[in-house]
C-alpha cells in the first residue's frame, strides 16, 4: 500500500471519528482530539524510536554522517516533525543517500500530524460536529477547495522541489482531503437511503 492509499484511508478514519462527538465546547472538544491523538500515538512511536536507535547504533558507525541524520528524525519524529527533518536534509526517499535511515518511514506521520493540527478547526468551522444542517456540505466546500489548491501546489512543487512535493503536508493535504470528502458522500448516501426507504414504508 503506498503512501498516498494510506492518507486517504486516514483523512476517511479521522473524519469519521469527529463526526460522531458531540461538541461541548470548543476548547473542550479540540482538547480531547489532541489527548486522544497523543495517548494513541506516542507509547509506540515512542518505542519505535527508542529501540529503532538504538539498533541501529550498533550497525551504524557514529563517524558516518547517517548516525547523526538518524538521531534528528527520530527527535523530529517525536514532536511530529520527521518529515520536515527529511525535508531540511533535502532526503530522496528513494534514493541511497537515506538507504541506511531505518527512521525515514516516520515522514508520513509527521504530515498526519501537522493535518491533525489543522482539520479539527475546520470540522468545528464548518458545524459538521456541532450537528448543524449544512455542516457536511461546508466541509465538503472547505476541503474540497483546498484539497484543490493543495493539488495544484503539488503539481508546481514536485517540477521544482522533489522532496518538498514528497515530504511537506500542504502539497499532501489533498490526498487526506480526499478520504475526508469519500467519507462526506458516503454520509450523504447513507441519509439518502434511509430518506428514501423511510417514505416507501
Amino acid at each position: 500500500m503506498c503512501s498516498s492509499d494510506l492518507f486517504v484511508i486516514s483523512g476517511f478514519v479521522i473524519t469519521a471519528s469527529l463526526a460522531i462527538r458531540p461538541v461541548q465546547g470548543a476548547g473542550r472538544w479540540l482538547a480531547d482530539f489532541y489527548a486522544r491523538r497523543v495517548r494513541r500515538l506516542t507509547p509506540a512511536l515512542l518505542a519505535c524510536v527508542v529501540l529503532t536507535s538504538l539498533a541501529a547504533s550498533l550497525w551504524i558507525a557514529p563517524a558516518y554522517s547517517e548516525a547523526e541524520r538518524v538521531r534528528q528524525v527520530g527527535l523530529g519524529a517525536l514532536v511530529g516533525m520527521g518529515n520536515l527533518v527529511l525535508q531540511a536534509q533535502s532526503a530522496n526517499y528513494f534514493g541511497d543517500d537515506i538507504a541506511l535511515n531505518p527512521l525515514t518511514h516516520l515522514w508520513s506521520l509527521g504530515v498526519e500530524e501537522q493535518f491533525y493540527l489543522l482539520f479539527p478547526l475546520l470540522v468545528l468551522l464548518s458545524g459538521l460536529a456541532a450537528g448543524h444542517r449544512r455542516g457536511g456540505l461546508r466541509l465538503a466546500l472547505l476541503i474540497g477547495g483546498l484539497s484543490l489548491a493543495s493539488w495544484l501546489l503539488f503539481q508546481r512543487v514536485v517540477a521544482i522541489d522533489l522532496s518538498a512535493a514528497y515530504f511537506l503536508m500542504p502539497p499532501r493535504f489533498w490526498e487526506l482531503g480526499a478520504g475526508c470528502l469519500v467519507w462526506l458522500l458516503a454520509r450523504r448516501d447513507r441519509k439518502s437511503t434511509r430518506l428514501n426507504s423511510s417514505h416507501t414504508v
